[in-house]
């Protein structure tokens, strides 16, 4: 049969929070678990986290770096820029990188920003 051919997988991510250790309300310890959870399974998933406040910041980072992202894209912030390159000894111009920033973002782009964007942006691509 059909069925026969194919092999059937399962995985599970589990997300740990203890209660009175990281937190005595019940939400928040809910929301700790599935902070962990989610950690599990961008780690690969079939694993399982406790929850640490670490954690939390960087989750947390990566939501707040995805809604800009979607922000961005919504109201058209991105800006192309191309910075040309030499090559050394003949000072010959040799090609140009592209360098995409966000308007009205002040500093550069951060290593969570560029992980999140490439993750989005491959979402994005393939919905």
């Amino acid at each position: 049969t059909l069925q026969s051919k194919f092999a059937n997988y399962v995985s599970a991510s589990a997300g740990l929070a203890l209660y009175d250790e990281d937190t005595s309300d019940l939400q928040q310890l809910l929301s700790y678990a599935d902070t962990a959870m989610y950690k599990a399974k961008l780690a690969g998933k079939n694993d399982y986290y406790f929850f640490d406040q670490d954690m939390y910041q960087e989750i947390m980072k990566r939501y707040l770096t995805e809604k800009d992202l979607k922000n961005a894209i919504k109201n058209d912030s991105f800006e192309m820029l191309y910075q040309p390159q030499y090559e050394i000894n003949s000072h010959k111009l040799i090609g140009f990188e592209s360098l995409v920033r966000l308007k009205n973002k002040k500093g550069c782009l951060y290593e969570v920003f560029l992980k999140t964007a490439f993750c989005f942006i491959l979402i994005y691509l393939f919905e």
